[in-house]
């Protein structure tokens, strides 16, 4: 194991002194010196070192006479080997100005023609604006939104907007219609409300009935209880002393099983006609909110309507005069 050792070592020292003796010390014309030096690489113009502090590049004309002598330098090379880089350096710099000429041009080529794209934009939605506003008949279309009511919940609230061929104007923006979307002609829809509250009316009158009827029905069954309280058996009886003598009378009335079952279902439908009477009731006031409602839509769409109408026929006017003026 020693023996190992030592031949470890004896390479080692070997090697550090085949490396000093290729090392050197270096003093520039300018004065720099670089300690421990060992040329890496020789150009024609100049060499590559390493040193203590590092790597680094020194011209040949800073060099000594000598160093240059045993280094072979040809100052006609290495004005060659420069002028060579110096033009290299020259042909990529050329070559990164055309490529970024290249990409200025396209960037401008597209640049330009998405302008001319929007432009022609501008000018489609421009005449469409105007052909909407001039020609847009107007349609009704269901947007779901949340609308305050008693009970809460989500409904359906009908918006008036002007179509032409499938186009729209929401917010100033020319919009097409999507298929999936139902319009509906404000006639149309108009009369689907009107029936509906002509529906809503016939079964608010249908409710009133059968509450009149179960009415009817509730006092019938007061009357029946009254009844077999007021039939119950009476039975008299007298008092008398321990001597015989009469002291007073009396009257003691009782039901039998029958009545008292008789009365129990009685008072038992009686409390059903009672829930009975109080949820068609509730359902009369939910019935008359939402015709309520539908006169309120009725109204909102009919003035919307009337808007969109409105305006396409003062336009049109507008139009007319300006025309018989020139």
């Amino acid at each position: 194991m020693k023996f190992k050792y030592k031949i470890f070592y004896y390479i080692l020292v070997c090697l550090t002194i085949n490396i000093s003796a290729f090392s050197e010390d270096i003093v520039t014309t300018d004065g720099r010196t670089y300690k421990d030096a060992n040329i890496i690489e020789t150009f024609p113009d100049s060499i590559s070192i390493s040193y203590q502090k590092g790597v680094t590049t020194i011209s040949f004309d800073k060099l000594s006479s000598d160093m240059q002598k045993r280094l072979n330098y040809d100052p006609v090379k290495a004005e060659e080997y420069k002028n060579n880089l110096a033009e290299k350096a020259k042909a990529k710099r050329k070559e990164a100005e055309i490529k970024e000429q290249e990409s200025n041009s396209q960037k401008e080529a597209i640049n330009n023609e998405w302008k001319l794209e929007r432009e022609k934009k501008d000018i489609i939605k421009k005449d469409i604006l105007k052909r909407i506003d001039n020609e847009g008949e107007p349609y009704v279309v269901i947007t779901t939104m949340a609308f305050e009511t008693l009970n809460g919940g989500l409904k359906n609230v009908p918006q008036v907007i002007p179509v032409l061929n499938n186009y729209t104007v929401i917010d100033e923006n020319v919009c097409i219609v999507p298929k999936t979307t139902k319009l509906y002609p404000p006639k149309e829809y108009i009369s689907s409300l009107e029936k509906a509250n002509s529906d809503i009316q016939g079964n608010i009158a249908k409710n009133g009935k059968q509450i009149e009827s179960l009415k009817v029905e509730l006092n019938s069954i007061a009357n029946q209880i009254s009844q077999i309280v007021n039939s119950e058996v009476t039975t008299v009886g007298e008092i008398y002393d321990r001597w015989g003598n009469f002291i007073a009378s009396y009257k003691e009335k009782t039901n039998d099983a029958t009545a008292t079952s008789q009365i129990h279902n009685l008072k038992k439908r009686g409390n059903d006609i009672v829930k009975e009477i109080d949820s068609i009731q509730k359902n009369i006031k939910n019935q008359t909110e939402q015709s309520a409602q539908n006169t309120k839509l009725i109204n909102s769409v009919k003035a919307l309507t009337s808007d969109i109408i409105n305006k396409k026929t003062k336009k049109n006017i507008l139009q007319s005069n300006s025309g018989k003026a020139l």
